[in-house]
């Protein structure tokens, strides 16, 4: 009788957010001072999104990591 397989490791599931793309806002083709003064408002809230995306892929990935580590170092003490 084969041993019985090992149990697999935790998994921590990407955000959405996480994986979508950043938008960017464009010009019009032939901006207003006004169009130019909002499109500076815009691209500076989607620049703070777009970190904050960021930021939420890697601490997933962080955390991943971590359980992973943790999973493995259990693993190893039910062998001994």
């Amino acid at each position: 009788m084969p041993p019985p397989a090992p149990p697999t490791p935790p998994v921590v599931e990407l955000p959405k957010a996480a994986t979508e793309r950043c938008p960017v806002h464009v010009l019009p083709p032939r901006p207003t001072l006004a169009d130019l003064e909002s499109g500076y408002i815009i691209r500076g809230l989607q620049v703070a999104e777009c970190d904050a995306r960021r930021g939420l892929a890697v601490s997933t990935l962080v955390e991943q990591q971590q359980l992973n580590a943790r999973w493995a170092e259990m693993l190893a003490e039910v062998k001994r």
